[in-house]
């Protein structure tokens, strides 16, 4: 867990990172990234790697026996409930939200130490407490079903299926206008057709 108490906007907060980081280097598991979650207190934003001008993006300072690494975020987003989607390009991430940060450590060919991620505040914040953990993606297995197009190698003869009952093969840059009624048109008659007259 990490606790954050009193800091300061620009304070960098530190996490000890070195088991995850290992484990991503040994490929005992992938990297998908860091998941930082929200457990108590105010809510502590950061700074993303998209805040323009400023040296404050998320970083990871990886320790090895001979070398020293700062890298920077190749990745960053905010998991906010209110959409489907990843709230990329922000500058701000809000760890009201679970955050999601990843960085590429392919450069690093010796076997790391230490590793600890740097996150700098973007904003005072009094008190939070935080979790750390990996990104794990667990792989999609779809069992695919066969339908009408498994027919046919390539869409060959398609079209002259019982059961299509239109056919378009979108390698003429009119196909929009072979359609019935386009959603983005009103409709239209045989006359307004220069391929049905």
């Amino acid at each position: 867990n990490i606790s954050i108490m009193a800091n300061r906007k620009y304070d960098v907060v530190n996490i000890d990172a070195t088991t995850l980081t290992r484990y991503w280097q040994k490929e005992v598991i992938s990297n998908h990234g860091f998941l930082i979650k929200h457990l108590k207190g105010d809510k502590a934003i950061f700074f993303s790697k998209d805040t323009k001008g400023q040296n404050v993006s998320p970083r990871l300072h990886v320790k090895t026996k001979d070398n020293t690494y700062q890298l920077i975020a190749v990745a960053d987003t905010e998991l906010d409930l209110s959409t489907y989607r990843c709230l990329n390009k922000n500058p701000l991430l809000n760890s009201l939200h679970h955050l999601l940060i990843r960085f590429d450590l392919s450069q690093i060919k010796e076997e790391i130490i230490a590793a600890n991620l740097q996150l700098t505040l973007a904003k005072d914040t009094q008190s939070s407490k935080l979790s750390l953990y990996a990104v794990n993606i667990e792989p999609y297995f779809y069992i695919r079903e066969f339908g009408l197009t498994d027919n046919y190698e390539n869409d060959e003869d398609l079209k002259r299926d019982k059961h299509v009952f239109y056919y378009e093969n979108f390698d003429d840059d009119q196909w929009r206008d072979k359609w019935g009624v386009p959603l983005w048109a009103s409709p239209r008659t045989t006359n307004t057709n220069e391929n049905e007259k």
